[in-house]
């Protein structure tokens, strides 16, 4: 069991392949919690900038959860819900709940995953749904590759569907 603390300098804040902060630096602080049952519970605060009038620059996530081992691989339940407790935008909350579900496997220093969400109705889009896999391959104790490829899938509404990727080292 213990307690992780960060904050971090982010040069895009990225949620399901938007960029969150209008593509401009931004911060974060997170703090989580975990147990040697697989128990977690956490939050992160991040700067944020979707262009609205005024604008929202701040969010404020909970999570809780629950890691354990099935048959080889590593499940990870989730429940986050997303606040944006500065909005004064007309319009619809931007709150979100947010079921995830992940599996991943390590085959020595490759690691393969799957991760599938549902979010409730956001701004009036009506609910939507995400899939992506990921992987990452450890080339030396200190360097990892990764990458993810995903599909989100709106509903209706104002939101689409489309395709995210990333790459990171």
């Amino acid at each position: 069991a213990g307690v992780y603390a960060s904050v971090a300098g982010l040069s895009d804040y990225r949620f399901d392949g938007f960029s969150e902060s209008n593509h401009q630096p931004t911060w974060q602080a997170t703090a989580y919690c975990y147990r040697s049952d697989g128990f977690f519970v956490g939050t992160t605060f991040t700067g944020i900038d979707f262009e609205d009038t005024p604008r929202t620059h701040f969010e404020a996530d909970w999570y809780v959860g629950r890691q354990f081992q099935w048959h080889g691989a590593k499940v990870t339940a989730t429940l986050l819900y997303a606040s944006f407790p500065d909005k004064r935008a007309p319009g619809p909350s931007y709150d979100i709940v947010e079921p995830q579900l992940e599996i991943s496997r390590d085959f020595k220093r490759l690691r393969l995953g799957m991760l599938g969400s549902w979010e409730t109705d956001t701004s009036g889009a009506g609910q939507e749904w995400h899939v992506r896999a990921s992987a990452a391959y450890a080339t030396t104790r200190w360097l990892t590759l990764s990458g993810h490829a995903g599909r989100f899938f709106a509903a209706r509404g104002a939101d689409y569907d489309y395709d995210a990727w990333d790459l990171g080292a």
